[in-house]
Order: structure tokens, then sequence, then C-alpha cells
């Protein structure tokens, strides 16, 4: 083992150990975090398990190089990547919409939903019944997370466009997390 594999592995080791303790305070364990405060649910049940796994990949770059059966899978991936990305695309697809219930958990997501479902309809603003649009967007929303105009009724997020429009097709089947072979149903 060679001296700068080494240090970097304990480097990253170090840096999944504290990111895991900085989870654990912020969130203040050991109290159960409440969902509505759905970042620090999120980093305590998610991100805890990522930093995991990071130390465990770099665990395992300091076992000894040989030829193994991982290494012969990564070498037929990069054979064949399309198959490799679509095989991924699925699959990530189908974990998301069985993790997250087929619903955006976030404010950010029911932005990018709300956006990508005005852009599939063929508009770069959502429409809103003029005289409602202060009933249903909040006023601590309003230049926060949304632009509003109140005459027209047009809403639009504040964030870039870049996402809900990659998720605009699916919005315009009816799957607007990418969920191609299951179309959205009310459950």
């Amino acid at each position: 083992m060679n001296f700068t594999k080494g240090w970097l592995a304990a480097l990253t080791v170090f840096a999944g150990v504290l990111s895991i303790l900085l989870i654990l305070d912020l969130t203040q364990y050991p109290f159960e975090v409440v969902r509505i405060y759905i970042f620090h649910y999120l980093l305590r049940t998610q991100d805890i398990a990522g930093s995991v796994v990071v130390i465990a990949i770099a665990l395992a770059a300091l076992l000894p190089s040989s030829r193994s059966a991982a290494l012969q899978l990564v070498d037929s991936f990069s054979r064949h990547p399309w198959a490799v990305a679509g095989a991924s695309f699925v699959f990530i697809c189908g974990a998301a919409s069985i993790a997250a219930y087929s619903h955006p958990l976030a404010g950010d997501e029911h932005l990018a939903i709300f956006m990508s479902r005005a852009f599939a309809a063929g508009r770069l603003t959502g429409e809103l019944p003029s005289e409602l649009v202060f009933r249903l967007v909040p006023e601590f929303y309003q230049w926060r997370w949304l632009i509003v105009d109140e005459p027209t009724g047009r809403v639009a997020s504040i964030y870039w466009p870049g996402f809900s429009l990659l998720l605009a097709p699916f919005s315009l089947i009816g799957a607007p997390w990418g969920k191609i072979w299951r179309i959205n149903v009310s459950r």
C-alpha cells in the first residue's frame, strides 16, 4: 500500500466520521427528529447512511489490489455505458417511487414539479385565478420561493428552470419523476 492511498483513505474516513458527528449534533441526537423539519429528518435518515457508505468505500480502497470480480464487473460496465445508464435510470426511478411514495418531499421538489407541469403545458409560468393568488400562495412564500403577479395570476418559481425542463416531458405523460413504466395514479 502506498503512502498517498493510505493518507487519502484516512482523510476520507475522518471526514465521514466528522460528518456523522455534526449531523447528530445538528439534529439533537438522541431526541427524535420531527418530520416537519424535513431537512433535519433527511440528514438523520439518509446522510448518515451515505457517510457510512463513503467510509466503507474508503476502507475497501485499502484492500490489496487484484483482478477481482469487482474489477471485472467495472470493466464490463465500461464496455456498455448506455446499457448501464439505462438500467441505472430505471432502477433509480423505481427506488425513488418506492422511497418517496411518488410525491415530492420538500418545497424545492414541489416547485420543480409545478414548473415542469407549466412547461409541459407550453407555458413559461403557472397560472392561478388572479382573485385567489394571495389565498393560494401565502405572503411568506411570495418573492422567497415564488414570483407572483397578482393582476394576471401568473406564478413562477425562483429557481433556474433547468431541472424543471428536464422533468417537463415526464410531466407531459403524467410521470413527473421519470416513472415511465407506471403513470402516477392517485393512491
